[in-house]
C-alpha cells in the first residue's frame, strides 16, 4: 500500500514539476517576435523595390522597342515618300512628252 501512495505521489509531483519547465516554451518573447516582423517586413521591401526595378526595366525596353519601330516606320515612309516622288517625277515628263 505504501508503495502505490509513494508512486502516485512521485508521478503527480514529476507531472507538475514538467508542466513548469516546458509549460511556456512556446510564447516568443516581444523582443524575438518585433525582430522576425523587421526581417519580415524588409525582405518584403526588398521584394518589392526589385519587382519594381524589373517592371522598369521592362517598361524601358519596350519604349526602345516601340521608339526603333517608329524610326523604321518613319523611315519606311520617307522612302515611300521619296519614291513617290521620282514616280511623280517620270510621270509628268512622259505626259509632257505625250503633249
Amino acid at each position: 500500500m505504501k508503495k502505490s501512495w509513494l508512486f502516485k505521489l512521485g508521478a503527480s509531483a514529476l507531472a507538475l514539476s514538467l508542466m513548469a519547465a516546458c509549460g511556456d516554451t512556446e510564447e516568443e518573447t516581444p523582443e524575438e517576435e518585433q525582430q522576425q516582423q523587421e526581417e519580415q517586413q524588409q525582405d518584403e521591401e526588398q521584394m518589392e523595390e526589385e519587382k519594381n526595378k524589373d517592371e522598369m526595366e521592362n517598361d524601358e525596353d519596350m519604349n526602345e522597342e516601340e521608339n526603333q519601330n517608329e524610326e523604321e516606320n518613319m523611315e519606311k515612309e520617307d522612302e515611300n515618300m521619296q519614291q513617290g516622288d521620282k514616280e511623280g517625277e517620270t510621270n509628268n515628263t512622259d505626259e509632257d512628252m505625250n503633249e
